[in-house]
């Protein structure tokens, strides 16, 4: 019954039906440029650095963080008891936590963990570490495949092992407080953003880090 009501009061107002067609079509043209503006055709000064988001999508999927744990996202000093939360971790600075997931969700970067915590957890079991602390990556790796304490290297040979074995990706930073990668190949070190220990990720750090990997 109902609708046999709409068809009668459309066949009867044509002039009403047009016009509701053209404000439609109107409205979605109005959507689709609101969308083009606020997306793919922006470019924006984003945390410090220059991005422009539509040129550079295909290339931003292949990037990747070379992140440490302790004195980037974990800053308590040595002295005092690290606070775990409810999932058995070690607690984040909330801070250093909220720069790394803007680092990822601007560049879609992924995580390749370079921590010697790295041996304890397996790759899904990180994914869910991070995202209880706000940080979403797109993909989680590990430098290398040791898994005990023993067979662990130093941290700067391990990197540069890494970038010897991946050499199609130029396009990395190096996350840590670990000075000892000042002494890494200078191509290495110049994508290397060293943290103060209990400091850890802050937005120096951070813009750093994004013109390191955005700028060409």
């Amino acid at each position: 019954m109902d609708r046999e009501r709409n068809n009668v009061f459309w066949s009867a107002t044509p002039g009403y039906s047009l016009f509701s067609l053209y404000l439609l079509v109107y409205i979605i043209y109005l959507l689709l440029q609101l969308r083009i503006y606020a997306g793919f055709g922006r470019d924006k000064h984003h945390y410090g650095v220059y991005t422009q988001v539509g040129q550079n999508y295909k290339h931003l999927k292949l990037m990747k963080i070379l992140l440490d744990i302790d004195g980037v996202l974990v800053t308590t000093p040595a002295w005092k008891p690290v606070e775990l939360l409810p999932n058995g971790f070690l607690k984040f600075n909330e801070k250093a936590s909220k720069n790394l997931a803007k680092l990822i969700a601007e560049t879609k970067a992924s995580i390749v963990l370079t921590s010697t915590h790295r041996i304890n957890y397996t790759i899904i079991e990180w994914h869910k570490l991070f995202e209880t602390r706000g940080i979403i990556p797109s993909s989680i790796f590990k430098v290398n495949d040791n898994s005990t304490v023993a067979s662990l290297g130093k941290r700067a040979n391990e990197i540069e092992e890494w970038v010897k074995s991946n050499k199609d990706s130029d396009d990395f930073v190096v996350i840590d407080d670990d000075l000892s990668l000042n002494g890494l190949p200078k191509p290495i070190k110049d994508k290397c953003v060293l943290t103060k220990p209990m400091i850890g990720l802050d937005e120096e750090a951070m813009n750093k880090a994004f013109k390191i990997l955005l700028e060409k």
